[in-house]
C-alpha cells in the first residue's frame, strides 16, 4: 500500500461523550493526587483529525492537521464554515444539512466583490459600432484576406445589399441562416449581412463531413444556407431549403442590383438572436447555443474596455468562425481595426506565420495555448509569432511555463487569460498575466476576474456558496447568459437556473460544469470538470457524443471513450468498444463510420476491442481504469508491419517516429497511431524544413498514410525543380547541361 497516507481513513472526528474535567476540579477519590497538564501533540496522525469535547456545558472543538497538505489558514477557513453551519443548526433545527450555508455575511461580501463584474450598461448594438466605424473611416482597410482587402465602405456597401436580398428571401427576426464559408472577406460580409437583415446566423466549418453539415443545418432549422461552389454541389442535394451560392454570377448579379443603404428595421434588436454556435453535446448530439444582440453588445463593450484595445489596432484570426474563441477578434476589430483572416497554410507553419506577423504589424491575437505551442516549434524564431501589444490566450488552461517563455523573449506584449463557455457568450473572465505569476497547486494560470455585468457563484452544484479555498462548481450570471439551447427546452432548463443571488427579475444562470477554487487573494483557479467533457486542441468534446456515434454501428454492444495522454505528450481519444460476436468488427470500420459522421478533432485516433468495460459501483464506466489497460489500438491486427522502403519513406518515417515517439510502417496511417491535427502541424514543418518544400497541413490529411505522403512530397519536389528548369533560357540550360 501507499505510506503516504493512513492505511483506513485520512479525516477523523472524535466526539467525547464523557464530560471533560474543567478547572481546579478534581474526581471524587481521596486517594488519588490529581492534576490537569496540557499537552500538545507534535505529529498530526492523519490528514486531519477534528475532536469535540465538552467542558462546562460548551463545545471545545480542535483541528489538528498534516501541514505538507494544508496551511492554517486553509483549517481556519474550515473552523470558521463549520462554526457557521452549527450555528445555523442551532438557529433553524428544521432545516436540510444541504442548505445550511457555509458562510458568514462578511464572507458572502467578500465573494460579491470578488467574483462581480463591474455594473456598467453600455447602449449601443454591435451593428451600430460597426456603422459608426464605416462612417469614420470609409476609406480606411477593415479586412484583409489572402484574395484582397476590403474598405469599411466596400464592406457596409456589401453587407447592406446582401442584407436586402435576404430580406427578399423571408429572413426576419430569429430566423437561422447557415454559413458554411471558409475565414475570408465573403464569411464577414455574409455575417453583417444576415445580422442587419435581423437574421441569426449558423458558422459551419467547410472541413467537417458533409452528412455533420447537413444534421446541423436540419437540427437549426435553418431558412437558407450561404456558400460557395466548393461545398454548392455537396450540399445541393442534401439541404432542402434555399442556398445562396456566392461566388455564381447569376447570384453576384442579383446581390449587386440591391439598394447600397442598410434596410430600415422598427424596433430595437437587443432580444433577438444574433448567432446560434454548435457544440459537442453531453446527450448525445451536438447542441446550438442561442446567443442575442445585447448579449453580444455586452462583451464587445466590455472586452474592450478589459484589455484597454486600441480602436484602431489590428487583429488575426486564426481559429475557423464555427467556434466562438474566434469571436474575441472578428467583433472588436470591426469596431475600427483591421482584422486579418489568415489561410489554413499560414495558421499551421509557424514560419509562415511569424513572417505574416512581422509584416503586417499583427497588434492582437487570440489563440489556444497548445496552438501556439505547435507554431512555436515549427519556427527557429518563435518570438516573431508574438502580437505588438496584446496575445489572449483561451479555450485551454494555460498553463505558467508557456508564459514564462513568451514574457522572456517579448517583454513589452501583455498576455491575458481569456475564460468562457459559449454560453456565456465568448468570454465572462479575463486576467492580465504577470511575470513569474503562478498557482502552486495547479500551475496554471488564474481566469481572472468578471467581465462588466457579469456575476459569479462557486456553489455545491445547487444554491449554497462554497468558502474561500474550497472546490465548487462555477455558475455564471449577468448579462452575457445566453437565451438557452435551440430547440432542447429540457436541457436549457437544467443548465439555465433561475439566479437566487440577483436582483433583476428574471436572471439566470448557467451551470459550467467547472470545478474551481476561489482563492484569499481573489485569483480564481480551474481545477477540472464535474463530468467528462474534455478539451483537445481547444476544441470542447462531450466523450458521450463520440460514444453515441460509435454505438449506431450495427454489431456494437457497449462502448466507451476516454482520453488518454500517450508519449508525445499529447491527449489522444480511444474508444474501447465490445461486439456482439468477437474479432467481427474491426477498428478500420468503426473509424471509416466515425469519420463520415464526426469533425476530425473527434474521431478517436485508436479503437480497441475489449471484453469487458471496467465498471464503479454504481454501474458507471470508469473512465480512469480505462486509461490504464493495455490494450492494442491500431489496425496492425490487419495491416502488418512494413518497413520504409524508399530513401524518401526512410526520411518520412525518421520524422513521423520523432513526432509520435513510437516505430512507424509504411503503411501506417498517420491519425491511426496517435497522430492529430497539432502534431500533423510539426511534421509539416519538418517536411518544409528538411527539403525546402511548401506543402500544406492539408496534404496530411489527404495523403494520411506514410508511403502516401511520400509519393506527394516527392510529387512536390519534382514539380519544383522542373518549373525551375523551364524557367531557365536556352543559354543557361546549355551551360547547366556541359557542367560536369
Amino acid at each position: 500500500r501507499s505510506l503516504s497516507h493512513s492505511p483506513l481513513v485520512q479525516v477523523m472526528l472524535a466526539f467525547q461523550t464523557v464530560p471533560a474535567i474543567a478547572g481546579d476540579e478534581k474526581p471524587d477519590n481521596s486517594n488519588l493526587d490529581f492534576r490537569l497538564i496540557d499537552f500538545e501533540s507534535i505529529a498530526a496522525k492523519l490528514d486531519i483529525s477534528l475532536s469535540i469535547e465538552e467542558i462546562d456545558g460548551k463545545l471545545l472543538i480542535s483541528w489538528m492537521f498534516d501541514r505538507d497538505l494544508f496551511d492554517s489558514e486553509t483549517i481556519a477557513q474550515m473552523a470558521r464554515s463549520f462554526n457557521n453551519v452549527l450555528t445555523a443548526m442551532a438557529a433553524e433545527p428544521k432545516r436540510k444539512i444541504s442548505d445550511l450555508p457555509l458562510l458568514s455575511e462578511k464572507e458572502l461580501q467578500f465573494l460579491e466583490v470578488s467574483l462581480d463584474g463591474a455594473s456598467e450598461i453600455e447602449e449601443t448594438g454591435i451593428l451600430a459600432l460597426f456603422e459608426q466605424a464605416a462612417r469614420q473611416h470609409g476609406g480606411e482597410t477593415a479586412v484583409i484576406d489572402c484574395a484582397g482587402m476590403l474598405t469599411y465602405a466596400d464592406l457596409d456597401r456589401s453587407s447592406n445589399k446582401l442584407a436586402h436580398y435576404l430580406r427578399t428571401l423571408g429572413v426576419g427576426p430569429d430566423a437561422i441562416v447557415g454559413l458554411c464559408l471558409p475565414p475570408s472577406s465573403d464569411f464577414v460580409v455574409a455575417m453583417l449581412g444576415v445580422l442587419k437583415a435581423r437574421g441569426a446566423y449558423l458558422p459551419l466549418d467547410p472541413t467537417s463531413p458533409c452528412e455533420r453539415l447537413v444534421s446541423t443545418l436540419l437540427d437549426a432549422h435553418a431558412e437558407l444556407l450561404i456558400t460557395t461552389a466548393s461545398e454548392y454541389d455537396n450540399l445541393k442535394n442534401r439541404f432542402g431549403e434555399t442556398i445562396v451560392q456566392l461566388d455564381d454570377i447569376t447570384t453576384r448579379g442579383i446581390i449587386e442590383a440591391q439598394p447600397a443603404h442598410a434596410p430600415f428595421l422598427s424596433g430595437p434588436a437587443d432580444q433577438s438572436l444574433a448567432y446560434v454556435i454548435y457544440t459537442s453535446g453531453s446527450t448525445g448530439e451536438p447542441k446550438g447555443v442561442m446567443v442575442e444582440h445585447r448579449q453580444l453588445t455586452n462583451y464587445v463593450h466590455a472586452i474592450r474596455r478589459a484589455l484597454n484595445l486600441a480602436a484602431d489596432a489590428s487583429y488575426a484570426l486564426l481559429s475557423t468562425p464555427a467556434a466562438d474563441i474566434g469571436n474575441t477578434m472578428i467583433f472588436p476589430a470591426l469596431c475600427g481595426g483591421v482584422l486579418h483572416l489568415l489561410s489554413e497554410d499560414q495558421v499551421t507553419d509557424g514560419t509562415a506565420f511569424s513572417q505574416y506577423m512581422t509584416e503586417h504589424g499583427i497588434d492582437c491575437l487570440k489563440i489556444t495555448p497548445s496552438h501556439f505551442a505547435a507554431l512555436a516549434r515549427g519556427t527557429p524564431n518563435p518570438e516573431f509569432l508574438i502580437p505588438k501589444s496584446h496575445l489572449i490566450f483561451g479555450g485551454e488552461v494555460l498553463r505558467s511555463d508557456i508564459v514564462h517563455q513568451i514574457a522572456e523573449t517579448a517583454p513589452t506584449c501583455t498576455i491575458y487569460n481569456h475564460y468562457g463557455p459559449t454560453e456565456t457568450t465568448i468570454g465572462a473572465f479575463v486576467h492580465r498575466v504577470e511575470t513569474g505569476e503562478r498557482d502552486q497547486i495547479s500551475g496554471s494560470i488564474p481566469l481572472g476576474q468578471p467581465l462588466a455585468n457579469i456575476h459569479a457563484h462557486i456553489t455545491d452544484g445547487n444554491s449554497v456558496l462554497m468558502p474561500i479555498g474550497t472546490v465548487g462548481e462555477l455558475q455564471i450570471g449577468g448579462a452575457g447568459v445566453a437565451r438557452g439551447y435551440l430547440g432542447r427546452p429540457s436541457l436549457t432548463a437544467e443548465l439555465f437556473t433561475p439566479d437566487p443571488l440577483s436582483t433583476k427579475p428574471g436572471s439566470r444562470r448557467y451551470h459550467t460544469g467547472d470545478r474551481v477554487r476561489l482563492t484569499r487573494d481573489g485569483s480564481l483557479q480551474f481545477i477540472g470538470r464535474v463530468d467528462d467533457q474534455v478539451k483537445l486542441n481547444g476544441h470542447r468534446v462531450e466523450l458521450r457524443e463520440i460514444e453515441t456515434v460509435v454505438a449506431r454501428y450495427p454489431g456494437i454492444v457497449d462502448v466507451a471513450v476516454c482520453a488518454r495522454l500517450d508519449a508525445a505528450p499529447t491527449e489522444r481519444l480511444i474508444a474501447y468498444y465490445i461486439p456482439s460476436k468477437r474479432g467481427a468488427i474491426s477498428a478500420r470500420q468503426l473509424r471509416v463510420h466515425t469519420e463520415r459522421v464526426l469533425p476530425r478533432y473527434m474521431v478517436p485516433s485508436g479503437f480497441a476491442e475489449v471484453k469487458e468495460l471496467p465498471r464503479l459501483r454504481n454501474g458507471k464506466v470508469d473512465r480512469r481504469a480505462l486509461t490504464t489497460l493495455t490494450v492494442r489500438t491500431t489496425d496492425r491486427e490487419t495491416i502488418p508491419f512494413s518497413a520504409p522502403i524508399t530513401p524518401m519513406e526512410v526520411a518520412l518515417a525518421t520524422i513521423w517516429e520523432i513526432v509520435l515517439h513510437r516505430p512507424v510502417s509504411r503503411l501506417d496511417n498517420f491519425f491511426y497511431v496517435g497522430g492529430h491535427s497539432l502534431l500533423a502541424m510539426q511534421v509539416i514543418t519538418r517536411v518544409r524544413h528538411q527539403f525546402g518544400i511548401p506543402l500544406a497541413v492539408r496534404s496530411m490529411f489527404e495523403a494520411p498514410t506514410l508511403v502516401e505522403l511520400a509519393k506527394v512530397i516527392e510529387s512536390s519536389i519534382e514539380a519544383e525543380i522542373r518549373a525551375k528548369i523551364d524557367s531557365l533560357s536556352q543559354s543557361e540550360l546549355t551551360q547547366l547541361l556541359s557542367t560536369k
